[in-house]
């Protein structure tokens, strides 16, 4: 049976100008510093990280008194 739709055509990729900091843990040590230097003259931005306050460890005791 024929496709009797039309091809949809989409925008091409622009460039990065966003940049969270784990993606700027995959770059290679020159495209790392083109792009802080980049941050830093203010042409890219970081993408803000949530920061959630630590809670307390939970610590295993042991119930009535079992030593393991």
């Amino acid at each position: 049976m024929r496709n009797l739709h039309a091809q949809e055509t989409f925008a091409g990729v622009g460039p990065k100008d966003c940049w969270h900091p784990y993606g700027l843990q995959a770059l290679g040590p020159d495209k790392f510093t083109c792009v802080v230097n980049a941050i830093i003259s203010g042409q890219q931005r970081m993408l803000p990280v949530a920061r959630v306050p630590r809670l307390p460890a939970l610590v295993f005791r042991p119930l009535f008194g079992d030593p393991t």
